[in-house]
């Protein structure tokens, strides 16, 4: 199929996403930093996050400083939350809205616009989603992504895995599938 402009736009809209998951990442590092110099030896506080004056406000979260510290470092814990979110969001986009404005642009029925690239992400979005991030045995069914995957083992998407799939959105391309 000829460049789409639904399709450019699609990419424009993962472009958006991995902005937002750069700044994030980056952000999070930048805190855990400033943080980790409160960090004393034989010492565990717990970091509050709220809205208001600490002695008035709400708390609305309660996290150990150490934990906070460690799960915001370069692919911890805070930034695979944060990829796998996206990924959610990038493939939901893509079904109920993308998916469907392509098939329009060139007369067919939604089930008809195919690609490789977005039926993997579809198998990665069923683990996160309803596997807790455990990759299944479908694992041998991605064809385009070039992650390390293996049946039975946590997902954690790192930062260089998430490149990749927007080097791969960029490259992508769709098929419309005959009747």
């Amino acid at each position: 199929m000829n460049k789409s402009e639904e399709l450019s736009r699609f990419q424009e809209r993962c472009h958006q996403y991995f902005t937002c998951f750069t700044f994030a990442t980056m952000g999070l590092q930048n805190v855990a930093d400033k943080l980790r110099s409160r960090l004393v030896e034989g010492q565990d506080p717990s970091l509050f996050i709220g809205t208001g004056h600490p002695d008035q406000g709400k708390t609305h979260s309660r996290i150990k400083l150490r934990v906070a510290v460690a799960s915001s470092a370069r692919d911890g814990e805070f930034s695979d939350t944060i990829d796998k979110s996206i990924i959610v969001a990038i493939f939901s986009e893509w079904e109920g809205l993308y998916r469907r404005k392509i098939a329009k642009e060139v007369g067919v029925e939604a089930k008809r616009v195919t690609s490789d690239l977005m039926g993997d992400l579809r198998i990665v979005r069923n683990w996160i989603v309803h596997s807790k991030s455990v990759v299944g045995k479908n694992c041998t069914r991605i064809k385009v992504l070039s992650w390390q995957l293996h049946q039975d083992q946590e997902l954690k998407v790192t930062g260089q895995m998430f490149s990749s799939l927007i080097d791969e959105i960029n490259a992508m391309s769709v098929e419309v599938r005959a009747v």
